[in-house]
């Protein structure tokens, strides 16, 4: 009676494995069901766009705290960028965002720094013109002989009324 239930619990096993619900009996192969394997499958699937998304939540959140000035003045011009060619190197700066400094010999690229503080200061002058100053610190760039690299950059433009 015992090896008959045996025999009858093996086909079923069989059926089962060759159907993938379980794995195939072959001892110490570390295989799996396919149903198995198709729900680890997805559960990364899931993890990982869990993953993109909760990125994706944190840079948009990001911008919206950013400092762009009044009236996110600046928020038009994030990620522009404006180079330099200075002979031995290109400086580049991209707005709101980073600078880096480009060797013109072998092509090394350094970052200079991010930007870590925006200043803004207005000017009113006796002709009724307006300046305005903007100045942006860059900080935490690439350690030279101890020393992290900065940057400091200063706009300045005039804000001409007309009727």
């Amino acid at each position: 009676m015992r090896d008959f239930i045996k025999s009858q619990i093996s086909y079923v096993r069989s059926i089962l494995a060759d159907q993938g619900f379980l794995p195939k009996e072959t001892p110490g192969d570390g295989t799996v069901s396919r149903a198995l394997q198709k729900a680890r499958d997805a559960h990364q699937k899931a993890v990982t766009e869990t993953s993109r998304l909760q990125r994706e939540v944190d840079t948009v959140k990001e911008q919206i705290s950013a400092d762009y000035g009044p009236d996110d003045v600046f928020r038009a011009i994030k990620g522009d960028c404006v180079s330099l060619d200075t002979g031995e190197y290109t400086y580049t700066v991209c707005m709101m965002d980073k600078v880096t400094q480009k060797s013109n010999k072998d092509g090394a690229n350094t970052n200079l720094g991010y930007l870590s503080l925006l200043r803004l200061s207005l000017i009113v002058a006796r002709s009724r013109n307006s300046t305005m100053i903007t100045r942006q610190w860059y900080m935490t760039g690439e350690l030279n002989v101890g020393m992290v690299r900065k940057g400091q950059r200063e706009l300045t433009w005039n804000v001409v009324q007309r009727i």
